[in-house]
């Protein structure tokens, strides 16, 4: 029996992920691929490793102690992986960087390319997403994090933390009416169930209803432009918009923290050092903007 390394690295996908859906989107590679690939595998070992089930795929008992030991094997895998790393002095080679879109895309973009072009024999991977990819199974070599509660097990640092404020179009808030804004406006939200969440209670117009729904700041921000309603953004977004103003008042409040990570076995390595220390001097500079200090009434 030859089993496959590939079909071995699906099925730890699947069986975190619980779905073929989930695994493949986590590959990148398509559904019949991720299911040939686990019935392959259990045709190799001769067990069922999973229970289909109508809302996902479930271990079987087989299924689990395969599970742990693939798991040791991977662990030990990249355990490898990063102490090899951790010894290159290079400036080049794959560098894999993971970070929400909204830093990626209205904040540190200028700063991304001009790390690129100084350091041009370093490949640098950016994968925007607020999931929190693995440093430890090598998902990503570095990560910028929007979090309150850093892990313990990564090497990093508090790099700054961002204001949020309450805004809405100019044209909408003309349209409205200042006055009339806690009566008549509309807050735009997230995939909130509820019809009244908490953030809403806690807001400055606690008694208005969230009738429109975006999951993504970015959409909310385009939203907030064309005039949808009332959202709560993020000052070093919406500031750098001049037809956006804050509501009901120039307040702004204190939201996140942004932490810089990496696995400690990289931290010597030398293009994670020095991509480390460009996006510390990146939000340095960009303090004002995140502090929302930049704002102006117009």
């Amino acid at each position: 029996m030859a089993m496959e390394w590939s079909d071995l690295k699906v099925f730890l996908a699947m069986a975190d992920a619980g779905s073929v859906r989930a695994a493949a989107q986590k590959l990148d590679v398509s559904h019949s691929t991720v299911s040939r690939r686990v019935r392959a595998l259990e045709q190799d070992l001769g067990v069922r490793l999973f229970d289909r089930l109508a809302g996902g795929y479930r271990l079987t008992a087989e299924g689990r102690d395969v599970f742990q030991e693939v798991q040791e094997v991977e662990d030990k895998v990249h355990a490898l992986e990063r102490r090899v790393l951790g010894k290159d002095s290079k400036l080049s080679g794959p560098l894999k960087v993971t970070m929400p879109d909204i830093l990626a895309s209205t904040l540190l973009m200028q700063d991304i390319v001009s790390f690129t072009r100084k350091y041009p024999q370093i490949e640098l991977d950016v994968v925007a997403t607020y999931d929190a990819l693995s440093l430890n199974n090598r998902e990503a070599d570095v990560a910028i994090r929007i979090t309150n509660r850093p892990p313990g097990d990564l090497v990093g640092r508090k790099v700054t933390t961002y204001a949020r404020a309450n805004y809405a179009a100019r044209s909408y808030v003309k349209k409205v009416g200042l006055s009339n804004l806690a009566e008549e406006a509309v807050w735009i939200g997230w995939d909130d169930l509820e019809s009244h969440p908490d953030w809403v209670k806690n807001s400055a117009y606690p008694k208005l209803p969230t009738r429109h729904h975006l999951n993504n700041p970015l959409l909310q921000l385009s939203a907030v432009r064309e005039g949808l309603g009332i959202a709560m953004l993020p000052c070093f977004m919406a500031d750098q918009h001049p037809e956006l103003q804050r509501v009901p008042d120039l307040r702004c409040e204190e939201a996140y923290q942004i932490w810089l990570f990496t696995h400690r076995d990289l931290r010597r390595t030398s293009r994670v050092r020095v991509f480390m220390a460009a996006m510390v001097e990146a939000f340095e500079r960009s303090k004002p903007l995140l502090q929302g200090q930049t704002y102006q009434p117009g």
